[in-house]
């Protein structure tokens, strides 16, 4: 039986997806100094066009499922897919990056 992958909304992960790009620093970085924009960088071309374009970091407009779908000659299911595995694989990014920088704990 194929193991259950957990549900991820990137609504959980902190970030402004119309936000500008920064050009020197991560503006926004978040735990671990990690910026968003950097982690979706590091997924896999079609994974990343995928979340650029479903949540507006291509030009401010989000776009459907359908409309990238085709875009990319997909079904509007294997774009939801995708997005998944997306959302799942920055999930894990974030997660291995605070593992590995924890917050101080200073009062």
């Amino acid at each position: 039986m194929p193991r259950k992958l957990p549900i991820v909304y990137l609504s959980a992960l902190p970030f402004e997806p119309a936000a500008p790009e920064p050009t020197e620093f991560n503006a926004n970085p978040l735990p671990g100094g990690l910026d968003l924009r950097d982690a979706i960088r590091s997924l896999p071309a079609r994974l990343r066009e995928v979340v650029e374009r479903r949540y507006g970091f291509v030009d401010g407009q989000e776009e459907s499922l359908a409309v990238i779908g085709n875009r990319l000659g997909l079904t509007r299911q294997a774009v939801q897919l995708r997005e998944k595995k997306a959302l799942t694989e920055l999930r894990k990014i974030f997660e291995a990056r605070q593992l590995a920088y924890p917050p101080s704990s200073g009062a």
